[in-house]
């Protein structure tokens, strides 16, 4: 029953929601889709599994205690529109979930001085000036929680992990260098002195504004060990280093919990009666 009812909540709330390819797709400076079609599709993946181990993360303590009455067709409603005894069940279920999930709040956390946060909705930027370069690095916190892990205890924190984009120009260039990065997976067993680095990058490209099919995409997967390890090192001279991802992980995480309970709102009041 307990996954019966979280599958049903996460088609209500997320069907079609969680792929990053479409988030980055609203970029005016470059389509993060284009910067690694093989990455578009493992995020695809990742999103749905993602979604659901939120589902079943946040649902699960309240799905044990759902009874359907079963009870159709629907009751006379004076709004107008159909409701069932179903229905009310699952009002009255978001509701307790709302709850819980206020009770669990966590503010999003302002970033160091040197760089300012905008967001609209689950899609934010974080911008700074290093002399006459613009830095900015863009995500989106939609299908940006793992899946819950096996060990994990019912009120672990949940933490959000999302790609990032970052975009630096220089006065004296037309061109923007682009880095597409991301959280890799830790493998069981896996030492944390073994990866330094708590992000990876995916992808680099020089642009005008646009990546387009004619635009060549430089895959750090066949690049020379040395050469990716100056990549990082570039990133991290301005900035962009583990205490940075850090802090983004901080944002994201509460970004997404204010998005996830103002959701679970708005699904609330659509199918409840007041």
């Amino acid at each position: 029953m307990t996954t019966s009812i979280a599958r049903t909540f996460q088609r209500c709330l997320m069907s079609g929601s969680f792929q990053k390819s479409a988030s980055y797709g609203k970029r005016i400076d470059y389509n993060a889709a284009n910067l690694s079609r093989l990455a578009v599709a493992q995020n695809q993946s990742a999103s749905l599994m993602r979604s659901y181990g939120r589902s079943i993360w946040y649902m699960a303590s309240s799905a044990r205690n759902y009874k359907s009455t079963n009870l159709w067709p629907s009751v006379s409603c004076t709004c107008g529109s159909f409701h069932s005894e179903s229905d009310k069940e699952f009002s009255h279920l978001l509701m307790d979930e709302i709850k819980g999930e206020k009770e669990r709040m966590t503010g999003v956390p302002t970033p160091s001085s040197s760089w300012s946060l905008k967001c609209n909705g689950p899609d934010c930027k974080m911008t700074k000036k290093l002399q006459g370069d613009i830095i900015e690095v863009s995500f989106n916190v939609n299908g940006s929680v793992p899946p819950a892990r096996e060990d994990a205890v019912e009120d672990e924190p949940i933490i959000a992990q999302p790609d990032f984009m970052v975009d630096i120009k220089k006065p004296s260039s037309s061109d923007t260098l682009s880095f597409e990065c991301y959280f890799p997976d830790e493998e069981p067993g896996e030492a944390e002195g073994d990866h330094p680095n708590v992000f990876s990058i995916r992808s680099i490209v020089l642009n005008k504004g646009e990546v387009t099919d004619a635009t060549y995409i430089i895959d750090t997967e066949n690049i020379d060990p040395n050469v990716y390890d100056h990549l990082l090192t570039y990133l991290e001279e301005r900035g962009i280093n583990n205490d940075f991802a850090d802090e983004l992980v901080d944002i994201a995480s509460g970004v997404e919990n204010h998005e996830y309970i103002k959701s679970l709102e708005k699904l609330q009041n659509f199918v409840s009666c007041d």
